[in-house]
């Protein structure tokens, strides 16, 4: 009876073994960055602009229906990205200094917010006021924004409409309540410009937020660009007529087999983390009666 209960306490520990095995090397692929594809934009200006204006006019803005997102939500998020990239975006957002590199995208859903950084307002602009961008945060994983708490004073910040680069430079770095809403405030004509970046900061139903700001520092045309800084944001040029009234042109399809995985990974470590336990605990327990008996 011993040796059974020997061999039943190894099993049980080579399951525990294994799974901890399982959960690190999920883990491990959900923090990778899989960065996007290069933006494909036409070089004429006045049909990105125009392209750009009809989405941000038929998108929805209602900042207030914005609820934490639960796992079936970043599933369905994440499925729809190809689409939400395609239709919604209205440029792109590089950090380099945190590896950030997201389509910006018009339109206040869950979906947009668990597949790049969201427009806070139609209003806005890019390069004028305070151009507010935003995104969920799901299960404290370096997804979307999670990397902005990296962000030092002076780091560089670029966003661009498919028209003109936009550099910011970090102001701050803070997490405030999300009563404190201070940062949502549109700059006095003394400042400059300003870029606000924010997404939440800690579990699920948080009150807390993190928020980074920068200031304008230089605005330059698309095709001003010398190939050097084309490459560092991520921008190239098509002459395509067929691509010229689609501005992004991520390529999407193998970022969602990516998301897909790690949606995967994620919620298989979710099941056996709570599932496995209690079996091996059960299991065990079972072969510690039946060794007194």
């Amino acid at each position: 009876m011993r040796s059974k209960l020997n061999k039943g306490l190894w099993l049980g520990l080579l399951m525990i073994f294994l799974y901890a095995g399982f959960t690190y090397y999920g883990y491990d692929l959900l923090q990778r960055d899989n960065p996007l594809a290069p933006l494909k934009v036409s070089p004429q200006a006045e049909k990105v602009e125009q392209k750009n204006q009809r989405t941000i006019a038929s998108a929805t803005f209602n900042a207030h229906k914005i609820v934490s997102a639960d796992t079936q939500t970043y599933a369905q998020a994440r499925m729809a990205a190809a689409s939400a990239i395609t239709d919604n975006s209205v440029g792109k957002l590089v950090i380099p200094e945190a590896q950030i590199n997201l389509p910006v995208l018009a339109g206040i859903n869950d979906t947009n917010l668990l597949n790049g950084a969201t427009m806070f307002s139609r209003e806005q602009v890019m390069g004028q006021g305070n151009y507010i961008l935003m995104a969920h945060q799901i299960l404290n994983t370096d997804t979307l924004l999670y990397r902005i708490r990296q962000l030092k004073r002076n780091d560089p910040m670029f966003l661009t409409d498919g028209v003109n680069l936009y550099e910011y430079q970090t102001t701050a770095n803070e997490v405030v309540e999300m009563h404190q809403v201070d940062f949502l405030n549109s700059p006095t004509d003394q400042q400059r410009p300003r870029l606000t970046i924010f997404r939440c900061e800690g579990p699920m139903g948080t009150i807390y937020r993190r928020v980074v700001q920068g200031e304008l520092t230089k605005t330059t045309p698309l095709k001003a660009l010398s190939q050097t800084k084309q490459k560092k944001i991520g921008v190239t040029f098509t002459t395509h007529q067929s691509l010229q009234q689609k501005v992004t042109g991520w390529n999407s399809t193998k970022q969602v087999a990516i998301s897909n995985v790690r949606f995967f990974l994620t919620h298989v470590w979710q099941f056996f983390s709570g599932f496995l336990i209690v079996i091996v605990a059960l299991f065990l327990f079972i072969l510690n009666r039946k060794g007194k008996e």
